[in-house]
């Protein structure tokens, strides 16, 4: 049985340390991820990461567009085999000017609440939808 709470903790620190193993180590290697976000900075995914691998290279596509995200926690569910883990995404994003290249970016600000709901095997995560 996964403990909700530690569960929670590693996932946030991996985030909000960028760091892409710890995050990945805690979902099994044959993950299937969806995400409407999936779909435009991998639009041949068409919203749908399947395994690792992939998992990876969307993340790191993600992550190079938001160099400043961070996670907090707003709730926590547990079931018997699932976790569902209420969170908040700060960060800023730089925006470039296309009809002005070379010239300076503008830096937006912004937020999104969201939940990743987590079925486990095993005691490791099976997929996120």
């Amino acid at each position: 049985m996964i403990e909700p709470g530690p569960f929670a903790e590693r996932w946030l620190t991996a985030w909000n340390a960028h760091d892409l193993d710890a995050v990945l180590r805690l979902f099994h290697d044959d993950v299937v991820f969806t995400s409407p976000l999936a779909a435009k900075v991998v639009p041949e995914s068409q919203g749908v990461i399947h395994g690792k691998p992939a998992l990876r290279n969307y993340w790191t596509a993600a992550l190079a567009q938001l160099p400043d995200l961070h996670f907090e926690l707003t709730s926590l569910f547990a079931g018997v085999d699932t976790l569902l883990i209420g969170f908040r995404m700060n960060g800023a994003r730089t925006i470039r000017d296309s009809a002005f290249p070379g010239r300076s970016r503008e830096r937006r600000s912004w937020h999104l609440r969201g939940r990743r709901l987590t079925p486990f095997r095993r005691n490791i995560p099976q997929f996120v939808r």
